[in-house]
């Protein structure tokens, strides 16, 4: 998890690693290297959980969710110049628990769990 200032809510969030997709990158690559940036890990299973878009009635971008497995430490964070965040693990009951808490609104998050734990259901994994 990562816990960063959002300046709309004016509060600190706590959120699953993710970021935009680059040029030339795919949604996988996007996902290892956001997750590499942000919390100094690498994944050796990363499962793809699907793709939703954020608002249809006006955006045409798509979101994509993946479940990173098999976690490796390497101590080394990579944020962005203007990227500035924490990252810690949680408990899967807490973050149940605490999505849609005041540190946990984000919509994309709800959506995110509840694609991992469709996927967790339906033994994907």
């Amino acid at each position: 998890m990562v816990k960063q200032w959002r300046h709309g809510e004016k509060c600190l969030t706590v959120e699953f690693p993710g970021g935009v997709v680059e040029d030339g990158e795919s949604p996988a690559e996007s996902a290892r290297r956001e997750l590499k940036e942000e919390t100094g890990c690498e994944s050796k299973k990363l499962v793809y959980l699907g793709k939703m878009n954020p608002n249809p009635a006006f955006m045409a971008n798509h979101v994509h969710f993946f479940a990173a497995f098999d976690l490796q430490e390497t101590g080394v964070q990579n944020l962005d110049k203007d990227e500035f965040l924490n990252y810690f693990s949680m408990k899967k009951g807490d973050v149940y628990k605490e999505i849609g808490s005041l540190q946990m609104s984000h919509a994309l998050m709800a959506t995110a769990l509840l694609l991992y734990k469709q996927a967790e259901d339906f033994n994907k994994f």
